[in-house]
């Protein structure tokens, strides 16, 4: 669509307010970058706290569907799932015993979700069934992170246990105890060199490598960095690409790091409360002699989301290089603490931001309506609606799926080939959509189905079950 935003950023709270924002870049008079956030909705989506959140990324190949899946989660246990595309929620999961604490896509095809109790689900999107629960974090895992093949994942937890997952198999490959004073509450993967990983530990970041295991960096801040991430840029020499990683903190500071440890730029966000989260998006070079440019996008506290423009900030604030005077990294980036700059785009949520996320979006034109969460729908509608998600042929589109087809299942969800595992399933509880935990003097059992709100009770539909509740009475 030409009305198509640049991205779409979105963003939980402590109110349980979800924000969805279409950001649209453009050149001013001087060639600098303007953003322009318009709020797409804004809704309460859950019961308390929105905790996680975590939108599939853009299409990246013609096999890789066209839906762009959103997930949120909160300390009401439930998981919410939209399909941003139609503007659409899709509905919940409940398969967590506390609050869901982490939530990673890989791609659209697969939703790894974890949560306070300790464990790790794999959720295929194909039908929203939990294929896999990985268990072995003795507390909260507080990161998770999905290997861009996907066939690894990383989890750091309370426990300071960090894990790496086979997901093929969907077995542990190896833990390691971290030796770290605080708890780890953030894991991310390298990006353009997939070969190194970091833990972020309170104020500082361990950057380690796979091959050896080993940290080979340690990147320390003024205060408590509360989110990190990682992003290349292109470097000097034709086709080279230098790996950075970009911190936000407590002390409402954005620092540009190497990954050996050495800071290359920090300026002043700007914003009134710490920095709680922060988010890349790449976006596309108009001319194929410059660099494509790059969007950081930052949340806090205060309820302010800003988006700059990565390479203009780091051009006007870089640090000077570290002599013999200034040896200590912490040294050097206090020698730069007053450059104060604009963001390109900023919005205001009114709210306190907990998580943010962003991914590119292409609108479907019949459905330009604003976004309405479909809780009131029944389910005939949603299992003959096609387009919340609920496809036939894993990684197609609706115009793609055969129908009647029976999808094959399998835990794996990288670019790899496993057997299948439908004993794995058989196991389980026979739920084709959600399953939602229940309480009601049932002895704590589960039962398949979505769960509905009506009047004073609440009634679960479920296998099995009437509508009209009497099932039960007529016993």
């Amino acid at each position: 669509m030409e009305n198509d935003p640049s991205f779409v950023v979105l963003a939980g709270t402590y109110e349980r307010i979800l924000y969805g924002l279409n950001a649209f870049v453009s050149h001013s008079e001087n060639g600098s970058l303007i953003c322009t956030l318009e709020p797409v909705f804004i809704f309460p989506a859950h019961l308390s706290c929105i905790k996680s959140i975590a939108a599939s990324p853009p299409k990246s190949s013609a096999s890789q569907s066209r839906r762009t899946y959103l997930a949120t989660g909160s300390t009401d246990e439930t998981i919410k799932v939209y399909d941003l595309r139609t503007k659409r929620e899709i509905g919940s999961l409940g398969h967590h015993k506390g609050a869901v604490t982490q939530l990673a896509y890989f791609r659209t095809e697969h939703l790894i979700t974890a949560g306070e109790e300790g464990d790790i689900a794999i959720v295929r999107t194909h039908d929203w069934t939990v294929l896999k629960t990985l268990t072995g974090h003795k507390s909260a895992v507080t990161g998770l992170a999905v290997h861009p093949t996907g066939k690894l994942a990383l989890s750091v937890g309370k426990d300071r246990l960090l894990k790496c997952w086979n997901l093929s198999t969907g077995t542990c490959a190896y833990a390691s105890k971290l030796k770290t004073a605080s708890v780890p509450d953030r894991v991310r993967w390298g990006t353009g060199n997939a070969n190194i990983y970091a833990v972020g530990a309170d104020r500082t970041i361990e950057v380690f490598r796979v091959d050896s295991g080993d940290d080979s960096a340690t990147l320390e801040g003024v205060g408590r960095i509360n989110s990190f991430e990682f992003v290349s840029l292109k470097g000097p020499g034709e086709g080279a690409v230098v790996e950075l990683i970009v911190t936000g903190g407590e002390d409402r500071m954005i620092t540009l790091w190497d990954i050996k440890g050495k800071p290359l730029a920090r300026w002043n966000s700007g914003h009134a409360s710490r920095i709680k989260d922060l988010s890349i998006m790449p976006l596309s070079a108009e001319e194929p002699s410059n660099p494509p440019a790059v969007a950081l996008i930052t949340c806090s506290s205060d309820g302010a989301i800003r988006v700059w423009d990565l390479l203009s900030c780091i051009e006007r604030s870089r640090l000077p290089e570290s002599s013999e005077s200034m040896p200590n990294p912490a040294t050097t980036i206090s020698a730069n603490t007053n450059i104060l700059l604009d963001p390109i785009g900023e919005y205001n949520c009114d709210a306190r931001v907990t998580c943010l996320t962003s991914t590119k979006v292409t609108y479907r034109k019949k459905d330009a309506a604003p976004f309405r969460p479909n809780a009131k729908r029944s389910i005939e509608d949603v299992e003959a609606d096609d387009t919340d998600g609920f496809e036939t042929d894993v990684g197609g589109d609706e115009e793609d799926a055969t129908a009647g087809s029976k999808p094959v299942v399998k835990v794996s969800i990288g670019d790899t080939d496993p057997e299948d595992v439908e004993s794995t399933l058989k196991r389980a509880p026979k739920n084709k959509k959600f399953v939602q935990r229940r309480d009601n003097g049932n002895n704590g059992r589960e039962r398949g189905g979505f769960k509905h709100k009506g009047g004073e009770k609440n009634k679960e539909f479920g296998r099995g079950g009437k509508r009209d509740g009497k099932r039960q009475k007529n016993n």
